[in-house]
């Protein structure tokens, strides 16, 4: 999953659609399957898990039910917003280790700024 974290509280109502979110990994799309908002953080599903050292890329434009603050105001479209993955692996001797889904937590400004990851 992909975390987008704003700087204030969102409207948990105003849950968008997965298609007003893009989503690539090593240059091809990967599919957003779910939009989740819980404090100031939007939990984007993906279709796959990212892997250590993928180049990771977010976008996102308003739909009919934008991103938004708790006082109304939309979150502002990311365009290509890049994300370095990196994905810590423990050292577990005899112990295989199954990564299913990578967390990226993305820290973005409702300016749309430029963020960082980290997984």
């Amino acid at each position: 999953s992909l975390v987008l974290t704003y700087d204030e509280a969102l409207d948990t109502g105003s849950t968008p659609a997965a298609t007003d979110y893009t989503v690539t990994v090593a240059g091809s799309q990967r599919t957003v399957s779910d939009v989740a908002i819980s404090g100031s953080a939007v939990t984007l599903t993906l279709a796959s898990a990212v892997t250590d050292g993928q180049a990771v890329t977010v976008s996102y434009t308003a739909g009919t039910n934008p991103v938004q603050d708790a006082a109304g105001n939309d979150a502002a479209a990311l365009s290509n917003q890049t994300v370095n993955a990196t994905v810590p692996v423990p050292a577990l001797p005899g112990v295989a280790v199954l990564l299913l889904a990578a967390l990226l937590v993305l820290v973005a400004n409702r300016s749309g700024q430029s963020g960082k990851a980290v997984l």
